[in-house]
């Protein structure tokens, strides 16, 4: 390892699953790793691979391009106290596995649809990206149906900044590449904030 950019251990974390799945969401994954960054502040979440353990190291370093260890996520976030990096390792599982109900058809039930577009107004009973996730869902069910067996996963995103609070969320779709990529658009309150991603992945 380049010793002139050390990584440092920020806390090791055992997380829950939601509902029935057998590997940890995104969208747990991302609150974990946001509790350690600014509030406020531009950022890029990546998921490298689906973790299908509910035991995470969560790492800090000053340049995550210069790391040579393998790992399964990261969330970089750009604010005015600099640059935060956090990296994600897999570390084994702990039993019994912790679980939560994640209802999505709390949101996916009340979005309106149009071409290339979902819109969900009002309150979510949800995080900002646990309400996006069954709204991309939605979108991608209804705009990019795959033929193939297979499941579409959250991937990345990129944020202009956090929204603490919206009264209207918006998705649309904006690219398609490969057809096992996918980009949508995330406009808050009339704005665009940032970009969801999913891949598509057997």
């Amino acid at each position: 390892m380049n010793l002139s950019h050390p990584v440092e251990v920020v806390e090791d974390l055992t997380l829950p699953f939601l509902g029935s799945r057998t590997y940890l969401h995104g969208t747990t994954l991302f609150e974990a790793l946001r509790s350690h960054v600014p509030k406020v502040g531009a950022m890029t979440f990546k998921i490298a691979r689906r973790i299908e353990s509910n035991r995470v190291r969560i790492c800090s370093m000053s340049d995550p391009s210069k790391q040579k260890e393998d790992y399964a996520a990261m969330l970089v976030c750009r604010s005015t106290e600099g640059v935060r990096s956090l990296t994600v390792q897999v570390l084994g599982p702990h039993e019994p596995v912790e679980r939560h109900v994640y209802d999505e058809a709390l949101i996916s039930e009340k979005v309106v649809a149009s071409a290339g577009e979902v819109v969900y107004e009002g309150a979510s009973p949800f995080t900002f990206v646990a309400t996006l996730i069954p709204m991309f869902k939605v979108l991608l069910k209804r705009e990019h149906p795959m033929p193939t067996p297979g499941q579409w996963m959250f991937t990345r995103m990129d944020l202009d900044a956090h929204p603490q609070s919206w009264e209207r969320l918006s998705l649309r779709l904006d690219a398609v590449l490969g057809n096992t990529l996918v980009r949508g658009v995330i406009i808050r309150n009339g704005t665009q904030c940032g970009h969801l991603y999913y891949s598509w992945v057997l």
